[in-house]
């Protein structure tokens, strides 16, 4: 009792930090969207992309000490369901909303959120309703409307001259998304040559799309296709598009913009041998392209994978944004969190947000500058992604939005080169797009004492022709670095490729913060020496550079000479360089007077190997811990004592353990944290080698004391046999030898291949008096953690079969099928091949290999042999496979599914008598080959077809056996053959047809009733007969008869049969 005092007064000390935690206050967010149903997967995304934010958050103290907590509720995306959600937040705690992520959805639930004075926050919803009118609510999005004049303007530009066909949905995404694009193209002068409408849930929608096609096939125009639609119906299309051949150009919404779209066509012939076949050159807007968003937006993505192992859709980053919004208002605007002040909580939100509008006002996110216009609708620029390969990648021309058009120099000569473009009454520049991939050779030397490194690398470009791209600034060189020849140039209509091989020396970054100790950030980072990022952007090449992963480089020697060094991460992504305007005349009076060019970014980052556990928690949290290993070691020794180590040893194993990996993690961390910035790097190497080594020794002893804990004292216990002392103490030696050597290789970077051979002799001298109890222990040990088995299931080990009935550290114990109990030492089970009848479960094939004459029709021959297996209840699934012609007969392969391998033989034997009936029934003889000589004369005519010579089958049916072939055959002209499509009703209790049926082929069911629920008694076959009266199968009712599988039959009137037989 004294004992489970201490130990509780142990994890009392251990759980202060969580009792605090407790104690915290709280503030609630909620987050409404489609959980379920149509749409789950944007709205798995959404609530991904706010919790990644919240828990990052919450580990960093939360909001003024506040943790957050998000509720999630589910719309189904239903309308009427979101207003009951709605009324539902309402009543919570939330201080506020983010979603819906639907607008019907959105519009739905606003009007609550207005009646009750809820700020909302969708991510995704681009209605103009949403918000239109509802100073509650909010978007971190663009709207449906602007998304239609974009379209309209970019496909004028970009695609000019060219008309456009107009194929639109019923519902209110895509019919207006339609009709403002078509508003705004005859404003522009752009033809629409046809516009076409179609119903959703029309049933013959494929005929409707292939009605559209026709049409646009028939044309000789080149247009292009806007598809204003969702992107389920989007996908049909153009499977049915591309599957023409058509070549015209298409446009698609942000419903497209999906990672997940390709996924519409996989499994398709021509998806498998042509990957993106159905997707490649679809043009869509999207909110958001991770290929040229910058680096924060690429480490939401690598944390969004880690976390959820999955890319995100843009959904999540805008979801990411919002709740960053929502945290901004909370901490800025002085939100309590207290229920009492709940109304006002909400109205401090909503003010703060409606405060956020303009530029100036904006809050930076991971998809870009967030505030909002009037309406409440955020400011954002819409790109153009492009379908290849399965992957979304930026269009090659872009449209940048013009911040500050009174700080142009002269506007007219710009929109006269076109540079810049007036787009839906604003200014836009037209920048082109660079893709640009990089891929490390070498890491050449690394030196942090001067933070520099050298690396050989790969650099290429992707561009159109017009586009001069030579004059290039590696921003963090040493010394400036000049591209040097083209080792390949290709040029394919209007784009131009160049690939270039680059040696440089580098400036390094080191990552000084705890948490990163031991990081070093190997980066190239390049820009255009001429144009800003106005006209130009570089863009990875994510298509090129698909195939470099950290794990393909080291392999092809990315490390090579570099030893105790490994790749955490790779990263590449489009920043911002600014330079300094240095006094020039033209920036003097502009709001923003640095020079911003874009910049390409791509980051190496290694990871020491050697430097002992991460230190990632807290000074704080270390030092509690710390004192808190310090007192446990005077509670042991209070506890339970080494003769009660078979009752209370674990108990105590498990305490000094943890205590010891606690003592070294704090330690450690607290002496890194304390020290790295009071001595030099060489000492404070020192002292991590001296914790490394440390480890290792630990380690070493918890492991023997583990043996003896937790295998040797209980293995004593049980088999009533002492372990040897020479075991025990060879074992513990080993485990020291190799802890040693551990530290000397590990530790101190030291080969030890020496040092290992000479061990190798002495420890095999040892080994060789122990070897049989080594080799059986070791085994057992082996046997056990991998489970190849169980007891209680069937095996063959070697070549004994059947069920285990036992196993021990010494032996298995098996009885096989002769009720024989045999013994398998370890060491031989180990080694030997293991066949688990049992696992992954208990189904097993059984069958074997049938030979008939080779001018039987192997379609009708495969189903008899399949009906003969269905008939046997015991076979859960039949396997008929004809294997060909040999040399003396046509084989088929016959195989059943069954359950419990010890009922192999009887299955075996009632799957062959089964064949053998209802291959005789057919006529079919089975054959076997014989050492005969036989003059080949021609083949026997072939044999009669059944419904016209039915007398073979009813001689050996049950109901007319004994009687004379000539007695039979008076029945010729009163029987009828009928055939039974698989699964039709034959007969059914009650029924008043007064004839009976005689199989002929196939197998039909007995089924009766258990309350409501037909269940299956038994099944016959050929030969059997079977009739509207036949109302017992046993004791038991038969209430239908189905047909199991294709069959035949003969019907005779029961008078006609009962004349003869009687």
């Amino acid at each position: 009792m004294k004992s489970l005092g201490l130990v509780v007064f142990l994890v009392a000390l251990l759980m202060p930090g969580s009792l605090l935690m407790a104690q915290q206050k709280e503030i609630h967010v909620a987050v409404a969207g489609a959980l379920s149903g149509s749409g789950a997967k944007l709205g798995e995304a959404v609530v991904n992309g706010v919790k990644l934010y919240f828990d990052r958050l919450n580990q960093e103290g939360g909001i003024k000490g506040m943790k957050v907590i998000l509720d999630t509720y589910d719309d189904r995306n239903n309308a009427d369901q979101a207003k009951v959600v709605a009324r539902d937040i309402a009543k919570s705690n939330a201080v506020a909303v983010i979603g819906h992520i639907f607008s019907s959805a959105s519009i739905s639930a606003g009007g609550i959120y207005q009646a009750e004075q809820i700020p909302a926050v969708t991510p995704s919803a681009t209605n103009i309703n949403v918000t239109a009118g509802n100073e509650w609510y909010f978007r971190t999005i663009f709207s449906d409307e602007r998304q239609g004049r974009f379209l309209a303007h970019y496909s004028k530009l970009v695609f000019p001259g060219k008309p456009v066909w107009i194929i639109k949905e019923d519902l209110a995404y895509g019919s207006y998304l339609a009709e403002v694009f078509t508003k705004t193209s005859k404003k522009l002068g752009v033809e629409i040559l046809s516009s076409w409408s179609f119903k959703t849930e029309n049933p013959k929608l494929e005929d409707r799309f292939q009605e559209i096609i026709e049409e646009i096939k028939s044309s000789k125009q080149q247009g292009l296709v806007l598809l204003a639609m969702h992107d389920k119906d989007g996908a049909n299309f153009l499977r049915l598009y591309k599957d023409q051949g058509l070549k015209h150009l298409i446009l698609a919404p942000d419903s497209f913009a999906k990672v997940s779209f390709p996924q519409h066509f996989a499994g398709e012939a021509k998806e498998i041998s042509q990957p993106g076949f159905y997707s490649n050159a679809l043009n869509i807007t999207t909110p958001f392209i991770f290929d040229i968003a910058g680096r924060k937006a690429q480490e939401f993505k690598n944390n969004y994978l880690m976390n959820f192992n999955v890319i995100p859709e843009w959904h999540a980053a805008y979801a990411y944004d919002a709740a960053m919004l929502i945290h901004q208002a909370i901490e800025q605007s002085g939100v309590s969190g207290d229920s009492v002040d709940l109304r006002q909580d909400r109205q401090k939100i909503r003010d703060f947000l409606a405060s956020l509008n303009s530029l100036e006002k904006a809050l930076p996110g991971v998809t870009g500058l967030n505030y909002f216009n009037e309406h409440g609708d955020a400011v954002k620029s819409m790109t153009i992604g492009v379908f290849e390969r399965g992957k979304i990648i930026s269009a090659k021309k872009q449209l940048k939005p013009v911040r500050f058009v009174h700080e142009i120099a002269d506007l007219q000569l710009e929109l006269k080169a076109k540079r810049i473009i007036e787009v839906d009454g604003r200014y836009m520049y037209n920048t082109n797009v660079v893709y640009t991939g990089l891929k490390p050779i070498q890491i050449i030397s690394m030196k942090p004492q001067t933070s520099t490194f050298e690396m050989d690398f790969y650099l290429w470009f992707r561009s159109k022709k017009e586009v001069e791209i030579t004059a290039i600034d590696f921003l963090n060189a040493v010394k400036p670095i000049k591209l040097g020849p083209v080792l390949k140039e290709e040029i394919q209509g209007n784009e131009r490729y160049r690939l270039y091989r680059i040696k440089g020396v580098f400036k390094l970054d080191f990552s000084g913060s705890q948490k990163d100790f031991g990081q070093y950030d190997l980066a190239i980072a390049l820009r255009h020496q001429l144009m800003t990022e106005k006209n130009l952007i570089f863009v990875p090449d994510v298509l090129g550079m698909d195939q470099v992963t950290a794990d393909n480089l080291v392999q092809k020697g990315l490390l090579q000479g570099m030893k105790n060094w490994s790749v955490k991460d790779i990263l590449f992504f489009q920043g911002t360089h600014q330079m300094d305007p240095l006094g020039a005349v033209s920036r003097l009076k502009m709001k923003q007077q640095a020079f911003n060019y874009s910049s390409f970014n791509y980051i190496i980052r290694l990871q020491e190997v050697n430097n002992g556990l991460r230190r990632n928690l807290p000074e704080n949290i270390l030092l509690i811990l710390f004192l808190i290993t310090c007192i446990t070691p005077f509670l042991v020794i209070l506890g339970p004592k080494k003769e009660q180590i078979g009752q209370k040893g674990p108990i105590r194993w498990s305490i000094i353990t943890v205590n010891t990996v606690l003592f070294l993690l704090s330690g450690e961390g607290l002496a890194i944290s304390l020290l790295s910035d009071r001595i030099s790097p060489a000492r404070l190497e020192n002292i991590i080698i001296l914790f490394s080594s440390l480890w290792w020794l630990f380690g070493s002893a918890r492991l023997i004391r583990a043996l003896d804990v937790f295998f040797w004292v209980p293995a004593e216990l049980k088999t009533g046999q002492k372990i040897p002392n020479l075991v025990r103490r060879f074992i513990s030696f080993l485990v020291y030898l190799f802890g040693i050597f551990g530290i000397i290789a590990f530790v101190y970077d030291q080969k030890i291949t020496s040092l290992l051979a000479t061990s190798g002799v002495f420890a095999m001298i040892i080994g060789l008096a122990v070897q049989m109890n080594l080799a059986n222990i070791f085994s057992g040990i082996a046997v056990s953690l991998e489970r190849p088995f169980r007891v209680g299931d069937f095996v063959k080990i070697g070549s004994t079969e059947g069920k285990v009935i036992d196993m021990n550290w010494r032996a298995v114990r098996i009885k096989d099928l002769w009720n024989v109990i045999v013994s398998i030492p370890n060491s031989n089970v180990s080694v030997a091949v293991i066949e688990n009848y049992n696992y992954p479960d208990d189904k097993y094939w059984v069958g074997f290999t049938v030979h008939v004459e080779t001018h039987h029709d192997p379609e009708r021959v495969e189903k008899i042999l399949t009906d003969a297996v269905l008939e046997a209840d015991t076979i859960l699934t039949p396997w008929i496979l004809f294997g060909g012609i040999g040399d003396w007969s046509a084989e088929y392969y016959v195989y059943g599914m069954a359950r419990e391998y010890s009922t192999k033989y009887g299955n075996k034997s009632k799957m062959w008598a089964n064949v053998k009936i209802h291959l005789e029934q057919a006529g079919i003889q089975i054959i076997i080959q014989r050492q005969e000589i036989h003059m080949f004369k021609g083949m026997d005519k072939q044999l009669p077809n059944l419904e016209h010579d039915p007398l073979g089958v009813l001689k050996n049916s049950d109901a007319l056996k004994g009687l004379s072939i000539e007695q039979i055959a008076t029945l010729k002209g009163d029987i009828t053959p009928e055939r039974f499509p698989r699964h039709s009703k034959i007969f059914k209790q009650g029924d008043s047809d007064d004839s009976v049926l005689i199989l002929a082929e196939g197998v039909v069911s007995l089924q009766s009733k258990e309350g409501d629920v037909l269940k299956e008694i038994g099944r016959l076959g050929p030969g059997k007969t079977i009739s509207a009266k036949y109302s017992q199968q046993g004791n038991t009712i038969v209430h239908e008869i189905v047909a199991v599988s294709d069959s035949l039959a003969f019907r005779i009137q029961k008078k006609t049969l009962d004349a003869l037989t009687e």
